[in-house]
């Protein structure tokens, strides 16, 4: 069950101890139009060879399909903003951003684990989490947007 305390809980410690940049919660589910507009976005063709999205298609608009007992997600930001461009090392063209520096995947990912655990303690028992650093089902940027 969702609690306005341990929603602010799990905010401050997600910026303060966490190391994330920005956090927002939203409903476990998507409101209702998402779903038919993917469904038209597939249908579409918008999708082209991105084959995990029709396959897991019915999973993207409510976290609920990944995990029965979700009730809320968090949406977490991370600014991997760098203040000055590596030179380009015997190859033509920029590399983005993200791509400096260690894997992103890495980073969040461990920075989830540490998020996990507090959830886990102070949700109590019976407290399920599942993280996702952008290879989940879920449309992560409409759970964000819904987070605010």
């Amino acid at each position: 069950m969702q609690t306005p305390g341990l929603t602010q809980k799990i905010k401050q410690f997600a910026l303060n101890d966490a190391g994330f940049d920005l956090v927002g919660v939203s409903p476990a589910a998507l409101p209702p139009w998402h779903a038919p507009a993917l469904g038209r976005w597939i249908d579409d063709g918008f999708a082209g060879t991105m084959e995990y999205m029709v396959r897991d298609g019915e999973k993207r608009a409510s976290a609920q399909a990944v995990l029965p007992s979700a009730v809320s997600v968090i949406s977490l930001a991370v600014n991997y903003y760098h203040p000055e461009d590596p030179a380009p090392q015997e190859t033509a063209g920029k590399v983005a951003k993200y791509a400096y520096g260690r894997d992103y995947h890495t980073v969040i990912g461990k920075k989830l684990k540490k998020l996990a655990v507090f959830i886990r303690e102070a949700g109590g028992p019976g407290t399920e989490v599942k993280s996702y650093v952008d290879t989940g089902p879920i449309l992560e940027k409409a759970f964000a947007r819904e987070a605010g």
